[in-house]
């Protein structure tokens, strides 16, 4: 019991100083160049998305931890473990190898991300997709579901195919999800030349519009080159229009419990 309090204690204040450091620096951000410029800075739904971090930090970083440990022992035992191993990667600058397992785990986010668009998935997905207004910390609701697949995912194929080491991995990982907080944000940034490479504001914000031209587009991350090779891109006069008119059509719920039990109710309208 001790060391699974420690645990998440390490993981609380790790997490607290990157969501402050995150958030200034966004929120300044925000302020010098808005996107929707009558938003304020605490929405009405901020406090959802807290308690959001809270559970991500927390309770889900065991349960992922929980589910690997099981998955990794039966891969093991099977003998599938290193299937796809490359040594040369491991002499290479521990930098490099970092960029190399952020562009993995990015390239199975995407097509993760898309898989979460589809059939009963979407109804997980929706509560990421709910927000009216979108900000920098939007970037953390997620249902507890949906993490949870992504995660394990994302480090077995890193870990296990492909044989990098665990706190790499980490690293990588809390890189991407750091630079989520900066997509969601509330600003008009495209980016310019490097939008064809890199995920915008403005790219990943109109991911979130209820517009129908908008609407399961954008998949990226991190990259947007993904969707410009696949062909999921949506970015009206090159990012030069702002997206607006956030949401989805039914109605999710306005309180963190409510949210987490509405995918297990009706089929949603978007």
């Amino acid at each position: 019991m001790a060391e699974i309090i420690t645990t998440i204690a390490e993981s609380l204040i790790r997490s607290a100083v990157i969501l402050a450091l995150a958030g200034a620096l966004c929120i300044i951000l925000q302020s010098l160049s808005p996107s929707v410029t009558t938003q304020r800075i605490v929405r009405n739904d901020t406090k959802i998305d807290f308690f959001y971090w809270l559970m991500e930090t927390t309770m889900l970083g065991l349960v992922i931890k929980l589910v690997l440990a099981v998955l990794i022992t039966f891969i093991a035992a099977i003998g599938l473990s290193g299937l796809a191993g490359v040594e040369a990667f491991k002499n290479l600058h521990v930098a490099v190898q970092v960029l190399i397992i952020i562009i993995l785990i990015d390239f199975a986010g995407y097509w993760l991300h898309r898989f979460f668009h589809g059939g009963k998935r979407w109804q997980f997905h929706s509560i990421h997709h709910s927000p009216k207004e979108l900000d920098w910390i939007s970037a953390v609701r997620f249902h507890p579901f949906e993490p949870v697949l992504v995660i394990t995912t994302q480090y077995l194929l890193a870990a296990m195919l492909f044989g990098f080491d665990n706190k790499l991995i980490g690293v990588a990982m809390i890189i991407r999800s750091t630079y989520g907080f900066f997509v969601h944000s509330n600003l008009s940034w495209n980016l310019g030349v490097f939008r064809y490479v890199l995920c915008s504001p403005v790219f990943h914000r109109w991911h979130h519009t209820m517009i129908k031209e908008g609407i399961d587009k954008n998949f990226g991350g991190l990259f947007s080159c993904w969707d410009f090779i696949f062909g999921t891109v949506y970015l009206p006069e090159n990012g030069k229009i702002q997206p607006h008119s956030f949401g989805v059509k039914d109605d999710v719920g306005n309180s963190f419990v409510k949210q987490l039990l509405y995918p297990f109710k009706g089929k949603p309208k978007n």
